[in-house]
Order: C-alpha cells, then sequence, then structure tokens
C-alpha cells in the first residue's frame, strides 16, 4: 500500500494498492525462471482525479545468467483501465532488468534498465510512459576503499497534447550521474562521500531543471 497524503495539494491525495504472485522454477543449480502477475488499483481521494485499475504480467530470468553474469531480468505487459472515460487507458511492455557482470574480483559492472507508466498529475495527462537505463562501475582500490561511477538516461512521454510554450506532447530528457568514494573503517561501519548531478531538459523548457548533491553517509550492519 502507498498512500500520497499532500500539505497543500490535497486533491492529489491518493492510495495505490498492489499485489504481486511470482512463482519461481529452477532450470538450473544458480538458475531459476519465473512467471509474475500483478493486479493494483489507485483511488484518489478527490473524484476530480480517475480512479483506475491495472493487470499486469511479467516473465523473466533469476541468478546466475552467463558467466560471471548474474541479476533478474523481467518484460512482459500492463493494461491500465480509468474509470473515467474521458482519461487515456495505457496498455504496453514492461520491463525490468539489474544485472551484474564480475570484470575481475575487484571490479565490477551493474546494468539497470526499466521501461513502463507512472501515475501523473500533469494537466490532462494521467500518466506517462518512462524507459530509464543505467550503468554503473565499481573498483576495489584496496580492502577499504571503493570507487563508484553511475550514469544514467531516461525520458518520459507524455500522451496528451498540452500548451505551454508550444503545443506539443511533452517529453522529458532524464541525465544523472554519481561520483563516489567508499571507506570501510570496520566489519561492521562503512562510510561513504556522493557527487550527484540529474538534469532534466524538456521540449516544454518550463519543466528543466539542474539538480546537484553532495552526500555524506554513515552505514552500519547489526
Amino acid at each position: 500500500n502507498i498512500t500520497d497524503d499532500y500539505k497543500n495539494l490535497s486533491y492529489l491525495d491518493k492510495s495505490e494498492n498492489v499485489a504481486t504472485l511470482t512463482g519461481y522454477y529452477k532450470l538450473f543449480p544458480k538458475t531459476s525462471i519465473l512467471l509474475e502477475y500483478a493486479y493494483g488499483d489507485i483511488t484518489y481521494d478527490n473524484p476530480t482525479n480517475s480512479n483506475s485499475t491495472y493487470n499486469q504480467v511479467r516473465a523473466g530470468l533469476k541468478g546466475e545468467l552467463f558467466n560471471k553474469l548474474s541479476g533478474t531480468i523481467k518484460f512482459g505487459y500492463q493494461e491500465r483501465d480509468y474509470e473515467d472515460s474521458a482519461k487515456k487507458d495505457f496498455d504496453g511492455g514492461v520491463l525490468y532488468s539489474s544485472l551484474i557482470y564480475d570484470v575481475s574480483r575487484r571490479t565490477q559492472l551493474e546494468f539497470n534498465g526499466k521501461v513502463g507508466v507512472t501515475e501523473s498529475s500533469y494537466t490532462s495527462n494521467n500518466y506517462y510512459d518512462f524507459y530509464e537505463f543505467g550503468l554503473a562501475a565499481v573498483h576495489e582500490l584496496t580492502g577499504k576503499w571503493k570507487i563508484s561511477l553511475d550514469m544514467s538516461y531516461g525520458e518520459n512521454d507524455y500522451p496528451v497534447e498540452t500548451t505551454e510554450t508550444i503545443t506539443a506532447k511533452r517529453e522529458d530528457e532524464i541525465f544523472a550521474q554519481k561520483v563516489g568514494l567508499d571507506y570501510q573503517l570496520n566489519e561492521w561501519v562503512g562510510t561513504k562521500l556522493e557527487y550527484q548531478h540529474k538534469e532534466r531538459a524538456s521540449n516544454h523548457t518550463a519543466f528543466d531543471y539542474k539538480d546537484n548533491k553532495i552526500i555524506f553517509k554513515i552505514m552500519a550492519v547489526f
């Protein structure tokens, strides 16, 4: 259950309930195939927005996929129906992938990808399609030091034309980069210093932004 409760925008308050059932069949000692079904419903407190339900089916693999390559990949189809007949329904492909490739004992590459749909509150667009792909590298410098680099690109596509500076279907491109340095103090406590940059470039330029963060983390294992 996900509940959104806005302080100043109460017309956006909503609740989303999702139930997922996944079955696995072991093909090999370290590899399984999977079949997954998910049902969700979205209910708004304010009738201005349309409630909806969706059904999603995905199939995929989990475990050791090839030599040195492990992770999860799932692909399938979602159908989302809105109660308000004036709202545009969605039906299309969905994808999730999280893969790790062991380049060497000290170096790993991580591949991530997502394709799907997200609920939207932007004018007459009740959802937007999105895809996002990322690549990260983690390298162990010594027994206590690690360095990481993460880059991703994504796009959000809105199905209904709107008028801002131009009249067009809104399309946002998302660029993100991270660089981090980890230091393991001992067996239980680690630290990380990270710089993050995120940028959105939209064909409706009013929605462009740049975000820069410097983050320091302390992580503990109990």
